[in-house]
């Protein structure tokens, strides 16, 4: 998996690296050190950590602390011979793209100008992380659709600032195992979904499959979902499980009132919830109106944010 190999296998290569055969030159040493904590800054910041968990971030660093302090230190300024000076402009160019992706997901963190959906959790009290969310790419998919390229970008234009939130166990993962096809492993699977604001339900939909886990249901994006009209605003809670909605068009509901369960329905390749505000959309084109950023409990959230 791309997240074991990104995330783990190759930062403790690298520090394994520093640890145990840093350069023998100075500039070396340097540009190693630098490389290693912009890579290591990149993944704890852009990073989604479900199937390692979040903490596992934080280990990396003690780790990192730990190699600086039994490395060996350099005995000259510059490199003596070709090897060392061809690891210099490699270091620099992984430090380089380490940092673009830092500055990446910094941008992603503020809010987009403009209105904003005030929403309560939409789950029952426990722990929850944001597996996407954010302001641009580098941190959350739905952005793609903010300026849309294709006609499925189009139709889910207004679910462009939403995020998806997963239930995390005792250890700070999303799953027991990993990346298991059962979706009944998952933390998340059949939590109860709760109205995040008082309003009436536009549109619902039950009866849709839970898909196996990585196989997403590519004719109705949202799966089982219920939309609400709230205010000025319209909020999306999506994936739900089969045969778990319990409203219908028409309905009021009122905030903290159950409506479904989380499922695995819909185009989504694990179980989470997918809750999203936009302005009113129409029937022919429910989502695909303006997006509106939202928060829970006036919070922006964006990737690995924990509840």
């Amino acid at each position: 998996m791309d997240i074991i190999l990104l995330q783990l296998l190759v930062p403790l290569l690298l520090l394994f690296w520093l640890a145990v055969w840093p350069p023998r030159s100075r500039a070396g040493w340097l540009m190693q050190i630098l490389a290693t904590l912009a890579y290591l800054a990149a993944v704890h910041m852009g990073g989604q950590w479900l199937v390692l968990p979040w903490w596992m971030a934080w280990v990396l660093w003690a780790l990192f602390a730990l190699a600086l302090a039994i490395g060996r230190r350099p005995d000259r300024g510059w490199p003596a011979a070709w090897p060392g000076w061809l690891l210099l402009p490699a270091w620099l160019a992984l430090g380089t793209l380490a940092v673009v992706a830092i500055v990446d997901a910094w941008r992603g963190l503020a809010m987009p100008v403009g209105p904003v959906a005030d929403l309560a959790l939409p789950l029952p009290p426990g722990r929850y992380a944001v597996a996407n969310g954010g302001a641009n790419i580098a941190l959350s998919p739905h952005i793609r659709n903010l300026v849309p390229e294709t006609e499925l970008q189009r139709r889910l234009r207004g679910q462009s600032y939403a995020i998806d939130l997963v239930a995390l166990n005792r250890v700070g993962r999303h799953a027991r195992g990993t990346a298991p096809a059962d979706p009944a492993r998952y933390a998340i699977w059949n939590r109860p979904v709760l109205a995040p604001c008082s309003g009436r339900v536009v549109r619902s939909l039950d009866g849709r499959p839970d898909m196996p886990v990585d196989a997403p249901d590519t004719r109705v994006l949202a799966g089982n979902h219920v939309l609400l009209r709230c205010g000025r605003f319209e909020v999306l809670l999506a994936h739900l499980r089969r045969g778990s909605v319990r409203v219908g068009p028409g309905d009021t509901v009122t905030r903290g009132e159950p409506i479904g369960r989380v499922g695995n329905s819909g185009y989504t390749r694990f179980p989470h919830l997918h809750l999203g505000a936009q302005h009113p959309g129409t029937p022919a084109a429910p989502f695909a109106s303006a997006p509106v950023p939202l928060r829970i409990g006036g919070r922006y959230l964006v990737r690995g944010d924990r509840l």
